[in-house]
């Protein structure tokens, strides 16, 4: 029984794997990562306030709504980069850009 969830896995991230759809799909963990680690460092009130949006050329794209925020995210890109290289690997995003 068990190992047919094993092989059900492994075709599934062959196919995924296949289709090129892994790079999408790490995009996309980097992605929500992001807005965990936002909400670590950050309130609630102030986390809510920004999100990740898409990666491009190993630049995180931010969305947020006013400078101070892209200010804060600058002052804190060091940690925000070490923490994603923790997770997925150093060179997977290599700096982050605020847009309004």
């Amino acid at each position: 029984m068990w190992s047919s969830f094993s092989s059900l896995g492994d075709a599934i991230k062959k196919n995924v794997e296949k289709k090129g759809f892994a790079k999408q799909v790490e995009d996309t963990l980097i992605l929500e990562e992001f807005n965990k680690i936002a909400k670590k460092i950050w309130d609630e009130e102030v986390a809510i306030e920004m999100k990740a949006m898409y990666i491009k050329n190993k630049v995180l794209s931010v969305a947020v709504l006013n400078s101070i925020l892209s200010q804060e995210i600058k002052m804190r890109e060091n940690l925000i980069l070490g923490e994603l290289a923790r997770k997925f690997g150093k060179g997977k995003v290599n700096s982050i850009r605020s847009i309004m």
